[in-house]
């Protein structure tokens, strides 16, 4: 999938002293193999009253951003198959905009994304081969160089002067998952995977410090290569068995000779 530089732009309120206490971004390739996309964003409400911050008109103003920027990206196209959708919850204070997409082709039609044919790196490792499906730096990656970024910090310098450099990388908590039939078998770098009805969730976890994370995929398959350390390991043990039964009978016999 294409890196969302959606999430790049609108979680830089992260870099504009907001305090929010978790962000959190989903992709899921489903088994009906439509794809969902969903970004949340949870404001610790206590820390930001604490700061002088108004949660709700800075939930306003996020939301008004969104729309903005899903008003850019369509810009007049209609795009049969997609369907996107905001959700703001002033009680809990998270904000959620969701992005549905019928097949990939859609996806590919609304990120103007060109599938990528080239070939896959191998990567070798005695008994199996791993093969790189996807590699990248976390979506989250760079953030702080945004012009987005330097928007959102005005913005909070403008309404909230206070409020500035308050806050630590530690406040800022990312959450990224990535859905994907359990059946495809695809493996990753995840910090832990579950497995819920017939799809598998990768989860990383990191704070603002580590939004360089990679993100990488990849299945494991066995070649004529490998075939031949198996059969290299497998000529070697039968060799180390066979010297210890020549030595074994070897041993009784020269005992029965003995005695």
């Amino acid at each position: 999938m294409k890196k969302l530089n959606l999430i790049i732009i609108l979680l830089i309120i992260l870099l504009g002293f907001t305090g929010c206490s978790q962000i959190n971004y989903g992709i899921s390739v489903n088994l009906d193999n439509s794809i969902s996309e969903m970004m949340q964003i949870k404001l610790d409400n206590e820390n930001l009253s604490t700061a002088g911050i108004n949660a709700v008109d800075l939930m306003g103003e996020i939301e008004t951003q969104m729309q903005e920027w899903l008003n850019q990206k369509i810009q007049g196209r209609t795009i049969i198959g997609f369907n996107a959708d905001i959700q703001k919850d002033e009680t809990n204070f998270y904000i959620t905009l969701s992005l549905n997409y019928s097949t990939i082709e859609v996806y590919n039609q609304f990120w103007n994304v060109i599938p990528n044919n080239e070939e896959k790196k191998c990567v070798f490792h005695f008994f199996y081969d791993s093969v790189i499906i996807s590699e990248n730096t976390s979506i989250f990656s760079d953030i702080q160089n945004s012009s987005f970024a330097e928007y959102f910090q005005n913005w909070c310098t403008e309404n909230y002067p206070d409020s500035a450099n308050i806050w630590t990388d530690n406040d800022f908590q990312f959450g990224y998952v990535y859905s994907i039939p359990s059946a495809l078998r695809y493996f990753s770098n995840a910090d832990r995977v579950c497995l819920v009805n017939g799809m598998a969730y990768h989860i990383w976890e990191f704070d603002l410090s580590q939004t360089d994370t990679e993100i990488c995929f990849y299945i494991n398959i066995i070649q004529g290569r490998n075939l031949a350390c198996w059969w290299i390991i497998f000529l070697v043990l039968t060799g180390i068995f066979g010297l210890c039964l020549f030595y074994r009978l070897r041993y009784l016999e020269n005992k029965k000779q003995y005695f």
